[in-house]
């Protein structure tokens, strides 16, 4: 299913993951981690453990992405044809 038109498709719906609080916890983390730079646990990167540190290399660069095009729809409008150019456009 996709969320919004020409977003992300989802094999499943993605409000379902909402459903289960542990879940909901460690997405929340993500993004306090992604806004503060605060991590897990005390201390650098090297002493978090594996899993937290395998989470963030794909969680951070897709929030910031998503944080992005947010706010470029936010100022240039929800018209996918600007959008989609800017898109091509950040890849070349």
């Amino acid at each position: 299913m996709y969320i919004e038109k020409g977003g992300q498709l989802y094999g499943f719906c993605p409000g379902k993951s909402s459903w289960d609080s542990s879940i909901a916890g460690l997405y929340q983390a993500l993004v306090i981690t992604a806004e503060t730079g605060i991590m897990l646990e005390d201390g650098p990167m090297m002493d978090q453990p594996d899993w937290w540190i395998d989470l963030l290399s794909w969680f951070l660069p897709f929030y910031n992405d998503q944080k992005f095009w947010s706010r470029a729809k936010a100022i240039l409008g929800s018209d996918n044809k600007t959008v989609n150019s800017l898109k091509g456009s950040r890849r070349g």
